[in-house]
């Protein structure tokens, strides 16, 4: 599963998992602080090995990780063209 995890997989996961606020909320210290806190001196956010150790149970699912990407064809419209092929 590690080839399959990128910056994206990441993202995808603290969005999924509700870890942390997205970029530019008005209060970025509003986090899971088991997994991430807010690094207010750097402005960017720190992740605990509990998060490494929580990602690795939970994506060791193929299930689980495929439903990372499950939202995307969910939002994507189906156009006339994708039931001719």
């Amino acid at each position: 599963m590690i080839d399959m995890f990128t910056m994206d997989t990441h993202t995808r996961c603290w969005k999924k998992y509700e870890v942390r606020p997205d970029n530019g909320a008005s209060n970025p210290t509003i986090t899971k602080s088991e997994f991430c806190v807010f690094d207010l001196p750097n402005s960017q956010y720190l992740y605990s090995t509990s998060w490494v150790d929580f990602l690795i149970e939970k994506l060791s699912s193929p299930i689980e990780y495929d439903s990372l990407y499950l939202r995307i064809l969910e939002d994507s419209p189906i156009v006339e063209a994708d039931l001719i092929s």
